[in-house]
């Protein structure tokens, strides 16, 4: 969100973490020339999402995009992962993606045109064990993203996903959980051995601000008015897509 604001953009920012959420649109808006406005709201809620768009579309005075991030991870043996757990993550990563998508259509449409960006994951590309529902939901929101791209293009909306591997808090305690179940063998300086394996660039996950935000800028901008349809890895080079 700091990288929109820094470029003078005025952003509506949604969380179900109030506290978390207020703090985070305060830092943004003192970043730039932008603004940043927080909203309560669950993105696997229909109703709160439609009532929320609406009221955060006629805060800014209009919708120029959507970048859609908000998601889960959870982990599990695949035999092992209850319908609850399942539930949940689909509820949060895809039909938050489904829904989000589908409300910002038509302010999208009637405004001419506009970006969309989803959050894929590297582990709807290729094999990710231990987490086999976050993987199938990554994997729809891939399939959904290429789908709506070509139906939606008529209208001037770009649809997008980033695929990204970057450090993050969401990050560290994936790792912590996993070594649990036996996903990742428990002590970092393992873990670090396994990224500087499967990581090319620099052998780690990359930094939020230094690596992923300029990606994301750029794709909501016009200069990218011409790319849709695309998974973009972000991930320095853990899992290349042609």
């Amino acid at each position: 969100m700091r990288a929109f604001t820094r470029e003078g953009a005025t952003v509506a920012s949604l969380d179900v973490k109030d506290e978390l959420g207020e703090r985070v649109a305060r830092g943004a808006s003192e970043q730039g020339s932008g603004k940043a406005r927080y909203y309560h709201c669950d993105v696997s809620n229909r109703a709160e999402v439609r009532r929320v768009f609406a009221a955060a579309v006629g805060d800014l005075g209009g919708l120029d995009g959507l970048v859609h991030a908000a998601g889960i991870h959870r982990e599990g043996l695949a035999e092992g992962i209850s319908d609850e757990d399942w539930d949940l993550v689909m509820a949060v990563n895809l039909k938050g993606t489904f829904i989000t998508n589908q409300e910002a259509f038509p302010f999208l449409r009637d405004n001419g045109g506009g970006r969309i960006l989803n959050f894929g994951s590297s582990a709807g590309l290729i094999p990710y064990r231990n987490a086999a529902h976050y993987s199938a939901s990554k994997g729809a929101v891939i399939s959904w993203t290429r789908t709506v791209a070509h139906e939606w293009g008529q209208y001037g909306i770009t649809v997008n996903a980033v695929a990204p591997g970057i450090h993050t808090p969401m990050a560290e305690e994936t790792f912590e959980r996993l070594s649990a179940v036996g996903g990742v063998e428990g002590t970092w300086a393992v873990r670090e051995a396994m990224m500087a394996l499967m990581i090319p660039l620099g052998g780690k996950l990359g930094d939020a601000d230094r690596d992923l935000a300029p990606v994301l800028v750029f794709l909501m901008s016009e200069g990218a008015r011409f790319i849709t349809g695309q998974i973009i890895p972000v991930d320095g080079g853990l899992a290349p897509t042609r």
